[in-house]
């Protein structure tokens, strides 16, 4: 995502951009690699095996908890550590020196994202509106709807080209890699090559910041509960209650 976006915009850019932090904020969303037309046989099986793949590979994560940590393409220091639960939810924890306490979190569950606000506002600061948080606001979550399953937080978009050049090995498991390209950002999945196509690692660039996540703790039980009502704000309540630079 690029350009200065104000007002509920901005929020609302802001509110599903922090919640992609794993897939480095916005890099390949459209699902459209660069590249011309394909012609030939060879790419035409290629892009059945890419995917193929992709939709084994989302079918996988979507029905299992798992958990994944790393480092953040959203800040030059940042860490990120994310649980799923296809019940439950998905909780994300962020660890900055930008953020106030040095941390915050987000939650999805249900058709709504949850933000903290500490994350939420840096996340605005970085698309260049800045906003004074009162102190009333510093605990609390931005509420914002989804736009869909929980599970695009994570998943492979459609468009994902095959590379073998890029096929490695992550703990000692043979992987084969699905590439996203779009506006010069790139997200590489590596993907269990035997046995259930779990996603084990996802390698990103965005506006020249690399990061590396990896998955794992697979079919395990995880705590993820969203915050409360009474521990939320909507768009237009955290709007009236902020004042900007």
């Amino acid at each position: 995502m690029s350009g200065r976006k104000t007002g509920r915009s901005a929020a609302a850019a802001a509110a599903l951009c922090a919640a992609l932090l794993l897939a480095g904020c916005g890099g390949s969303g459209d699902g459209g690699n660069k590249g011309g037309e394909r012609g030939g046989s060879a790419e035409q099986s290629s892009a059945e095996d890419a995917e193929e793949l992709t939709e084994a590979a989302n079918k996988a994560m979507r029905t299992t908890t798992f958990r994944a940590s790393g480092s953040t393409t959203a800040f030059p220091d940042g860490r990120q550590e994310m649980w799923s639960d296809p019940d439950a939810g998905i909780r994300i924890e962020v660890t900055a020196a930008e953020l106030p306490g040095g941390k915050s979190e987000i939650y999805c569950a249900k058709g709504q994202i949850y933000t903290g606000v500490p994350l939420f506002a840096a996340q605005l600061a970085q698309r260049g509106e800045k906003v004074e948080v009162p102190e009333k606001l510093e605990a609390k979550f931005v509420r914002a709807p989804s736009g869909g399953d929980c599970s695009r937080l994570y998943e492979i978009f459609p468009g994902a080209e095959r590379s073998s050049a890029l096929d490695t090995r992550v703990d000692g498991q043979d992987t084969r890699a699905l590439v996203n390209e779009a506006q010069g950002n790139k997200d590489v999945y590596h993907v269990a090559k035997d046995g259930t196509p779990y996603v084990l690692r996802l390698d990103s660039t965005y506006d020249g910041r690399e990061s590396r996540t990896t998955y794992g703790s697979f079919g395990k039980k995880m705590e993820i509960t969203p915050p409360k009502s009474s521990d939320t704000v909507s768009l237009e309540q955290f709007r009236d209650a902020i004042k900007t630079d």
